[in-house]
C-alpha cells in the first residue's frame, strides 16, 4: 500500500495540534486546577465584593477557557498563514519523505522519535522538535490507491518507529511495552 499525502495544514489543524499539547502537558493540569479555584473563589466571595473585585474575578475566570483559546486560535490563524504551500509526505521502507516547493528531505526511521494520534492528527515527530501535522481528513480523502485509513496509516509509522529507531521518545517506549513488541 502507498502512503503518500499531499495537503496544506489550515488554522483548525494548528489549533487542534496547539490545544492538545496544552491540556496533555503540566501545563493543562494548572490550566484546570486554577479555572476551577477561582470559580470557588467567586461563588465563595462575590457577595462581599465590590465591583473592581467582581470584574477581577470574572477576568481571572475567563483567562484559560477563554482568552487562551482566542490567542493560540491567532497563533493558529500566524501558523497556516505561514507555509502557503502544499506540503507533500509519503512513508516507505526507508522513512519519511517531505517535500515543500524546492525543499525535499528524507528522514530515515532510526532517527525517528515519535507518533501520536490527538484531536484528528498524527503528529509525526521525527526528532522531538519538529513535528509534522497529518489530519487523519486528508488520509481519509487521499487519491486511489493510497492507504485512507488513518488507523492503519498510524500503525504502520508506529511499527516502523519500533522496528528501526534508536532515539525514540519515553512515551514511544512505553507504548512499545505495552503493545509487546
Amino acid at each position: 500500500m502507498k502512503y503518500r499525502y499531499t495537503y496544506r495544514n489550515t488554522p483548525g489543524d494548528y489549533f487542534r495540534f496547539y490545544m492538545s499539547n496544552t491540556y496533555h502537558s503540566l501545563m493543562g493540569i494548572v490550566n484546570v486546577i486554577f479555572t476551577v479555584a477561582m470559580a470557588a473563589l467567586i461563588v465563595s466571595r462575590w457577595s462581599g465584593s465590590n465591583l473592581f473585585f467582581r470584574l477581577l474575578m470574572i477576568f481571572a475566570l475567563l483567562i484559560f477557557p477563554v482568552f487562551q483559546p482566542f490567542f493560540i486560535w491567532l497563533r493558529s490563524i500566524k501558523s497556516a498563514e505561514s507555509i502557503r504551500v502544499e506540503t507533500t509526505v509519503s512513508f516507505d521502507e526507508g522513512g519519511m519523505e517531505i517535500d515543500v516547493l524546492t525543499h525535499k528531505q528524507r528522514i530515515v526511521w532510526k532517527n525517528f522519535y515519535a507518533c501520536l494520534r490527538r484531536a484528528g492528527l498524527l503528529i509525526v515527530s521525527p526528532d522531538g522538535a519538529h513535528a509534522y501535522l497529518l489530519p487523519e481528513k486528508v488520509i481519509a480523502t487521499a487519491e486511489e490507491g493510497v492507504e485512507k485509513d488513518p488507523e492503519r496509516v498510524y500503525s504502520y509509522i508506529v511499527g516502523k518507529i519500533f522496528e528501526k529507531s534508536e532515539h525514540m521518545s519515553p512515551d514511544m517506549e512505553r507504548l512499545k511495552e505495552k503493545k509487546g513488541f
